[in-house]
């Protein structure tokens, strides 16, 4: 019963797993624009964890994984940089 709720408000595992994947894919980014032009090692691991995000995203939307609405993507956002902010100060 909840799993046809789910998916009647379009609460489907790849949508969550695509829109998880394009918050990463945004974290990452901010994390190589901080990052120090000289720091190459650092840039090359974040640049292929980057790589590797964008296309588990990819995956997740051929799969089906449609685009969350806007309201669920700041619902996310919101939940994500709570989380970052929270293990930071732990």
């Amino acid at each position: 019963m909840l799993r046809v709720k789910r998916v009647k408000r379009g609460l489907t595992p790849l949508r969550v797993v695509a829109a998880t994947e394009e918050r990463v894919v945004k974290h990452l980014q901010d994390h190589l624009e901080q990052l120090p032009e000289q720091d190459e090692r650092s840039r090359k691991v974040l640049q292929q964890m980057l790589e590797d995000e964008r296309q588990h995203g990819d995956v997740a939307a051929a799969a089906g994984g449609k685009d969350f609405p806007a309201v669920g993507k700041g619902s996310m956002g919101a939940l994500s940089q709570l989380m970052t902010e929270s293990t930071s100060r732990l």
